[in-house]
């Protein structure tokens, strides 16, 4: 008993980039990184009192630069 459970997480995710073919690249404040279509019906503008209660949980500036492609040396 009590093994089952469920709960639900808000994330807040920013657009970064705006990228070919109808599709965003979002980031978390922690750096994760995911990419939907611009017109998915769950994503909205924060309103303000989101963005006030849970200013914390936004990513910083430096977090939204746009993907680098990783360079390797050998």
């Amino acid at each position: 008993m009590g093994d089952d459970y469920s709960y639900l997480v808000d994330k807040f995710w920013m657009v970064a980039e705006v990228l070919a073919d109808n599709q965003l690249r979002l980031v978390t404040r922690r750096g994760k990184s995911r990419v939907i279509s611009a017109d998915d019906p769950l994503l909205h503008k924060a309103g303000w009192w989101q963005r006030f209660r849970n200013r914390g949980r936004f990513p910083a500036p430096e977090v939204l630069q746009p993907s680098q492609p990783e360079v390797h040396t050998a």
